[in-house]
């Protein structure tokens, strides 16, 4: 999403409480190989850029938003 207008302008609409990564390997390419868990980073550099924050702060947002999404799984599973 990241590489087309229209991704931009999709995640420019998700509020950041709402977003959580992902590379979409292997069905992504970066530089002709698949893409791999360690180019998330690529999404977090974008994000900090659209967010207008340091990597630091993105990192902890995408974690506390995916502890969130783990506690609400567990909440409704009880």
């Amino acid at each position: 999403m990241i590489k087309t207008k229209k991704g931009h302008k999709i995640i420019e609409r998700i509020p950041p409480e709402r977003i959580l990564t992902e590379t979409d390997g292997p069905y992504v390419k970066i530089k002709g190989r698949p893409a791999e868990p360690g180019d998330v980073i690529l999404v977090m550099e974008y994000l900090k850029d659209v967010w207008n924050t340091s990597l630091e702060k993105v990192e902890k947002k995408i974690h506390q938003n995916f502890n969130m999404l783990i506690k609400r799984i567990f909440n409704k599973a009880k």
